[in-house]
C-alpha cells in the first residue's frame, strides 16, 4: 500500500464512525474494552444559544414539546405543530430546525452523558463532584468574559449596513 492509503480495517472503521456520527447506530454498541472511546468535542455556538432560547419560549407556551422515542436506539424528538411558527420564531426552515434540534439534543447533550458514563464505568464516580465544580467555574468564567468589552464582537461594523 502506498503512503496515505487506508488499510481495509481502517477504512471500514472510518465508514462505521461516519454512520455513528449521523445517528444511524448506537455509539457504544461496538465499543469493546480494548478500543478507546474517541469523542468528538462539540462546542455550542451563538446560533445554538439563540435556538435554545427560542425553543424554551415555545416549550413554555406549550406550542412544542420534547419527546423521546423508544426504538432500538432511543432519541429525542421535537413534537408539535411548529411548521407555521418556524420562519417567524427561528428564522430557519423546518429541516433547519430539525437538524439543529437533533444536533443539540441527540449528538451534543446525549454524547456528553455517554462520555461521562464511559469514564465513570472505568474510574468510578470519585471525580464527579470535582468535574461538576470545574465545569461550573468554567461556565461562570465564560459568562464573565462575554460581558467584558474586549471579548465582544471584533468587527464593530457588523450588522450596521449603512451605505
Amino acid at each position: 500500500m502506498g503512503v496515505g492509503e487506508l488499510t481495509p480495517r481502517a477504512s471500514a472503521r472510518t465508514h462505521k464512525q461516519e454512520r455513528v456520527s449521523r445517528g444511524h447506530e448506537c455509539p457504544l454498541a461496538e465499543v469493546s474494552e480494548a478500543e478507546p472511546l474517541t469523542a468528538i468535542r462539540m462546542r455550542l455556538s451563538q446560533k445554538d444559544k439563540e435556538f435554545l432560547e427560542r425553543l424554551k419560549e415555545l416549550l413554555d407556551r406549550g406550542v412544542v414539546w420534547v419527546d423521546s422515542t423508544h426504538e432500538v436506539v432511543s432519541r429525542f424528538v421535537l413534537r408539535g405543530n411548529y411548521g407555521d411558527r418556524v420562519e417567524s420564531k427561528f428564522g430557519l426552515t423546518r429541516q433547519g430546525v430539525r437538524w439543529r434540534f437533533f444536533r443539540l439534543f441527540n449528538e451534543i447533550y446525549v454524547s456528553a452523558y455517554t462520555t461521562i458514563l464511559f469514564i465513570e464505568k472505568h474510574l468510578g464516580t470519585r471525580f464527579r463532584q470535582d468535574a461538576l465544580r470545574i465545569a461550573q467555574e468554567r461556565f461562570v468564567a465564560r459568562q464573565q468574559a462575554l460581558e467584558n468589552v474586549s471579548f465582544k464582537e471584533a468587527n464593530a461594523y457588523r450588522g450596521k449596513n449603512q451605505d
